[in-house]
């Protein structure tokens, strides 16, 4: 009973901390156009919109 405990407990933290990660990856484009900004783009070369990357 007890190595099933820990196991669901150990399962339940690796899920845990892949989602927050995940969380951090997800920006907005305001986000994006701010960090295109600070690397020295044209705010008129920055992308609008979100580009697919499978095209």
């Amino acid at each position: 009973m007890k190595p099933l405990l820990v196991l669901c407990v150990v399962c339940t933290l690796v899920v845990l901390c892949v989602s927050m990660t995940a969380e951090q990856k997800l920006k907005n484009c305001n986000d994006v156009r701010a960090a295109y900004s600070s690397k020295g783009f044209n705010v008129n070369d920055v992308p609008n919109k979100g580009v697919n990357a499978r095209e």
